[in-house]
């Protein structure tokens, strides 16, 4: 791109009759030097003085350009009428910090740039901050359907923030060097690795569909997995398939009308479709971008100065300033792997944030984390401390699970991590989905007392295990077989290693098999079938499974989509 926008740069320059004063800047991610096939060309004209301004030079070097299919966007301005629009406009500011001399007069570029640095209001790191935040909330909703790989959480423009910030913070364009005082070797590795990848899938998106393409729609997703050389891979012994079927589809239009369905049969059993191994590696990615840059803001945006009186809540952890941070290094965890459960406890307890500090140990000491520390009864007695608690349990286990705890102490939740059931159905990845399923049965609290759904919610004795049955209902889709069978085997050895009594594992194996079956008969079945309905009211031990499943039912079926609960769902499933 520089070598064509120079050629018709210098055209203009040739014909002697054009040629003034005039600096030629690339902004913008032209100006970063990343551009996908059918990016903008962003450009600003500078000028020295008002006077030596020249649409006739600019229109010479810009309808060449046009001519040959670029989107350019310009503007034509001087060095104090730049710094001007930076100071009032944050749009301006990040394009303007991204600027790359591309030709005419170096000096004048030079007088730009330490007049842009030098100007930078005090307030754009922290504005910098307020819009991700408005823009992807706390938890970011990473593994959505059909992704932005530019503007949605975890994407480009994530990356893009936290530059800009560090740029404002650091007031200078080269970032480079003061890189590894925000983020240490493997994380900074991990954020390049994630961004390249980003790049990739970008590329290969304008590649395919020959025009500026950033969102990755679900119809298009096996086209762009085969393009990154995708395959149908085996995840499980049982898959199988004749020498004769091709892991790989011979015909990409073939391909796009398959889906992934819940439950595997055929020569799909045991498989992970080629789309869903793609999106799978996509969401990873982002979700990593999501948490480092979320660190790197953490850091950036840290007042060293403590205002608020520290208070000890137990050995060697302290709450200040509504946050939780130790007072010793990653050996902290080291001595005591108990404590990564606790640590968590406390925050939910206390309502505050983890300091980045305390995020940054417990991800180094996830290792600590093994079988020995799962069969730990002291381990388990945290864990349903946590889950038993009337507030913040959906947002504490969201946490623990982007820091990977939750993950590996539950490594059967901790398999459906970014884990795409490839269909038009489900709005979010596996692990997303039962997050959301859990933030949604525990806003039920939190509903007007006239509800059903509250009162319900009120008289349910057994929380806790419906918690752990809403956190596991899903568990056997990662097989890619029958997801009730595997999702029962795998509760069955977990509720064993937890060691709990016979009924609290009958209870929550029950919401495991049975957490469709409600929803299926109250929209598929003749409810004034009362032999129907007895045979299925025999199903439950207790009024409080009864209680449970229908909650249940809620939270799975709300979590499917923004739009796949509505009243009618609600008034089957209460008559049922």
């Amino acid at each position: 791109v520089d070598v064509i926008v120079l050629h018709a740069y210098h055209e203009a320059t040739d014909s002697g009759e054009l040629n003034p004063r005039v600096t030629l800047v690339a902004l913008g991610g032209y100006g970063r030097q990343e551009m996908a096939p059918f990016s903008d060309v962003d450009l600003l004209f500078l000028y020295d003085r008002v006077k030596d301004k020249s649409g006739e030079f600019n229109s010479a070097v810009l309808r060449p350009l046009w001519d040959a299919g670029f989107d350019v966007g310009h503007s034509t301005r001087t060095v104090s009428e730049s710094v001007r629009m930076m100071k009032g406009d944050l749009e301006s500011c990040t394009a303007m910090l991204d600027a790359r001399f591309l030709a005419g007069d170096s000096e004048l570029f030079e007088k730009f740039q330490n007049k842009v640095f030098r100007s930078v209001p005090k307030k754009t790191v922290g504005n910098l901050a307020k819009l991700r935040h408005s823009r992807y909330g706390k938890s970011g909703r990473v593994q959505v359907l059909d992704p932005n790989v530019k503007e949605s959480a975890g994407g480009l423009r994530e990356i893009h923030l936290l530059e800009w910030a560090l740029k404002a913070h650091t007031g200078t364009a080269n970032i480079e060097p003061v890189w590894e005082q925000f983020f240490d070797h493997d994380d900074a590795k991990t954020l390049v690795a994630g961004r390249d990848y980003l790049w990739r899938v970008r590329n290969e998106l304008h590649f395919a569909m020959k025009r500026k393409q950033d969102v990755l729609d679900n119809e298009h997703k096996t086209t762009i997995a085969v393009g990154l050389g995708y395959e149908d891979r085996a995840v499980t012994e049982v898959a199988h398939r004749p020498f004769f079927v091709k892991a790989r589809s011979d015909a990409v239009i073939d391909s796009q009308h398959r889906v992934g369905s819940a439950d595997r049969y055929g020569q799909d059993r045991g498989f992970e479709l080629a789309a869903e191994h793609f999106m799978r590696d996509y969401y990873t990615h982002a979700r990593q971008i999501f948490h480092l840059v979320e660190l790197g803001f953490g850091r950036v945006t840290r007042d060293p100065r403590r205002r608020g009186r520290p208070l000890l809540v137990d050995e060697g952890v302290i709450a200040q300033d509504g946050e939780i941070s130790i007072s010793d290094d990653e050996s902290y965890f080291r001595e005591q792997p108990l404590r990564i459960l606790r640590i968590f406890s406390h925050a939910q307890l206390k309502n505050m944030r983890l300091s980045e500090q305390v995020q940054r140990y417990i991800l180094q000491s996830l290792y600590l984390i093994d079988d020995e520390f799962r069969r730990e009864p002291e381990a388990r007695v945290v864990f349903f401390t946590i889950i038993r608690r009337k507030q913040r349990v959906a947002t504490t286990l969201r946490l623990m699970h982007n820091l990977g705890v939750l993950g590996a102490y539950l490594p059967e939740f901790g398999s459906l991590t970014c884990l795409v059931q490839y269909d038009v159905f489900h709005l979010y990845t596996v692990d997303e989905h039962t997050l959301v399923a859990l933030e949604n049965f525990e806003a039920i609290s939190r509903n007007d007392d006239k509800s059903v759904l509250k009162r319900v919610y009120d008289d349910l004795d057994r929380r806790d295990l419906l918690v752990l049955g809403i956190l596991l209902h899903d568990v056997g889709k990662s097989r890619r077989e029958e997801h009730i069978r595997c999702g029962v085997e795998m509760t069955t050895e977990l509720l064993r290693r937890f060691d709990l009594s016979e009924a609290d594992q009958l209870f929550v194996l029950f919401l495991v098999k049975c957490h469709q079956e409600m929803v299926v008969i109250s929209q598929r079945r003749d409810l004034d079938d009362n032999r129907m309905i007895a045979e299925f009211a025999g199903r439950f031990a207790t009024v409080d499974w009864l209680r449970a499943l229908y909650l249940l039912s809620y939270a799975d079926l709300s979590a499917v989509a923004t739009d796949a609960w509505s009243d009618w769902h609600g008034a089957l499933l209460w008559e049922l």
